[in-house]
């Protein structure tokens, strides 16, 4: 279990709880099926491209049995506009999810495949249209190259042959008393191929620095992205993507995630254990006992180090008991985990505008939004924080700058 946004004052709550206690807002139960009579939580509503292109694979694997009717005739065009539209809605109903955030993850992956596949099969059928018919062209000027090659031979056959028949005539004339004929015959033909020598001289040399021209301008390599596919431990890897944030840098961002995913080596360990210390830890946490709550979730990942909720979890506790440096150590923890939780980034920001890193932790609420289920709802919570006399001055300072960038277009 995880720590969810009020949806009312945007304050971080359990996220089973039914009402903030802070505000008394309403909250909606996650984590278990919805029946058809409750409410859907915001965001759940929308249009599904995942369940539109894909439509009964999609829904089996949702659990949305009624989609099979996508294979039969017919039907099956009108049952895959149907999906688009509902999907998103009987997929909630119909399967367990962890957490609203969980909901919006799957189904914009399932989403980005069926578009970018719908897209790549648009782009070859196109690519096809256009290369068939002019490979076919190209083969037909070919075959008639070489049948025009094949045909030129015959007509030139030996044509200078008859010419050299024509030589002998002049030793009859040779008996004239004119020999000054011959004479410029080899002074005329003598001089003219030493002339023709030097051309091909000066065309030989022309070539020779064109072909050092092509090495001369040195590839520009992207040294961030380096940065960010070679980085070998997290604190690495969590710098990259914080200074690939301002200005966004997407590409940087998914190098340095890749990277830092994969320096997670740990084994799981007992996740029913765990999660039952991480239940007692978020009731010490929602009674503000920080420290106690802090110890439950220490034991709880000790148990269970792969747990990326735990972890963020401790990090949370740690930054409300006063220890920003060990909160930002269990939340890179988490982060190493998964580094697109938005629910660690947040606490991120607060720990290291505590320690003094101010252009560190703008950059950490970025990413919040940058990995956000729900972005319309970590804008609130922006905004909240930002209007809140619980956040320090600074911490409020930076709210308000990052919901602007965002609101500017980030």
């Amino acid at each position: 279990m995880a720590m969810v946004h009020c949806r009312g004052c945007g304050e971080m709550i359990h996220e089973s709880a039914t009402t903030c206690p802070k505000c008394g807002a309403p909250q909606g139960a996650v984590g278990s099926r919805s029946s058809s009579d409750e409410p859907l939580p915001d965001g759940i509503k929308g249009f599904s491209w995942g369940a539109l292109l894909f439509n009964w694979l999609w829904g089996v694997c949702n659990g949305t049995w009624i989609s099979l009717l996508a294979l039969i005739p017919y039907v099956g065009f009108i049952m895959a506009i149907v999906l688009g539209f509902k999907g998103r809605e009987w997929a909630w109903r119909n399967k367990k999810w962890e957490s609203v955030e969980h909901f919006q993850r799957v189904q914009r992956l399932w989403s980005i495949w069926a578009v970018s596949i719908c897209l790549g099969s648009i782009a070859i059928g196109i690519l096809a249209a256009v290369a068939i018919p002019a490979y076919q062209a190209y083969t037909e000027r070919a075959s008639r190259a070489a049948a025009a090659e094949r045909a030129v031979p015959a007509p030139v056959e030996r044509a200078p042959a008859p010419v050299a028949r024509t030589v002998p005539p002049p030793p009859p004339v040779a008996t004239a008393p004119e020999p000054v004929a011959p004479a410029p015959v080899p002074v005329a033909v003598a001089p003219e191929p030493p002339a023709a020598a030097p051309t091909p001289a000066v065309q030989e040399r022309a070539p020779t620095p064109v072909a050092f021209v092509p090495p001369a301008p040195p590839p520009v390599a992207d040294t961030l992205v380096a940065e960010g596919r070679a980085c070998a431990d997290t604190i690495a890897c969590v710098k990259v993507m914080l200074r690939a944030a301002v200005p966004r840098r997407p590409e940087v961002l998914s190098a340095a995630a890749a990277s830092l995913s994969g320096l997670n080596t740990s084994e799981p360990g007992d996740r029913k254990s765990s999660r039952a210390l991480n239940t007692q830890g978020l009731s010490k946490y929602a009674e503000k006992d920080y420290v106690g709550a802090a110890n439950l979730f220490a034991n709880a990942a000790g148990i269970n180090p792969r747990d990326a909720e735990i972890q963020s979890n401790l990090g949370l506790a740690l930054l409300r008991a006063g220890q920003p440096d060990k909160a930002v150590a269990s939340l890179m923890t988490s982060l190493q985990i998964d580094p697109q939780r938005s629910s660690a980034w947040a606490p991120m920001a607060e720990a290291l505008s505590q320690l003094n890193l101010s252009d560190a932790a703008y950059a950490s609420l970025l990413l919040t939004y940058e990995y956000s289920g729900n972005r319309q709802k970590t804008l609130e919570f922006f905004r909240a924080r930002g209007a809140s006399e619980d956040a320090p001055g600074a911490m409020r300072d930076l709210y308000a700058k990052a919901l602007q960038t965002v609101e500017a277009g980030y």
